[in-house]
């Protein structure tokens, strides 16, 4: 685990490099890569004014030789923490202009989730090959790069999703009589949507990035910081 020493302004580990074998292979994974999240983010969010150049190849040097690899990746249960870890590695790199590293981990990442986590499910043959938070997560990474074209096709995409779900959420509430007391219309008639179906007759809802970002928030807390 690392951490930001703010007198020096360099990096410091929290744990002997002993113990990676402990770390990388037992069930302190997901500790860690929480906490490497809460990290990133917390120096992307507060402290980047005590980070320098040289501090951020420190920290770019130590990612690349320790969780930028795909056999670090792919042991995790907790999939969105790492990529939001890679997330925020990105957004630091863009900042201190390490565009070669920040396209590097964004195609890494692709793979990744191309390799790992991409399930053939109904959404794939229409073009949705990953999920709602894979899509909002890569669409972050795209606009931090400047990719304003494909960030906003990957936040459309995600909201296509997450609408999707949320269609079928007013679905069973209203075959349950809307047992939560949700404040949204249900129609106790209505037939359950399919995923081909709801994405066949899906257009694009907005016409900016922001409007993506502002719709998405309140169903994606947690990738849309």
């Amino acid at each position: 685990m690392l951490g930001l020493d703010f007198n020096t302004g360099g990096i410091i580990p929290f744990y002997d490099e002993e113990q990676d074998d402990v770390v990388a292979n037992g069930p302190y994974i997901e500790l860690e890569r929480q906490r490497i999240r809460a990290f990133v983010k917390a120096v992307w969010h507060f402290h980047l004014d005590h980070m320098d150049q040289a501090c951020w190849d420190e920290l770019g040097t130590l990612w690349d030789a320790t969780y930028d690899n795909p056999n670090y990746a792919r042991h995790t249960q907790d999939h969105y923490a790492y990529l939001e870890c890679v997330k925020y590695m990105v957004k630091l790199a863009v900042h201190f202009g390490d565009i070669h590293r920040a396209e590097l981990y964004k195609r890494n990442l692709q793979t990744l989730i191309d390799k790992e986590y991409r399930f053939g499910w109904a959404g794939t043959a229409l073009g949705y090959p990953w999920n709602a938070s894979d899509y909002s997560i890569m669409a972050q990474i795209n606009e931090s790069l400047g990719k304003l074209d494909l960030a906003k096709e990957q936040y459309d995409k995600a909201y296509a999703l997450v609408s999707f779900s949320q269609d079928k959420w007013r679905y069973f509430e209203g075959k349950h009589g809307n047992i939560w007391d949700l404040p949204i219309a249900v129609d106790p008639e209505e037939t359950q949507p399919t995923l081909t179906e709801w994405l066949t007759n899906y257009t694009p809802k907005f016409s900016t990035i922001d409007e993506y970002k502002k719709a998405l928030v309140s169903w994606m807390s947690y990738v849309s910081h």
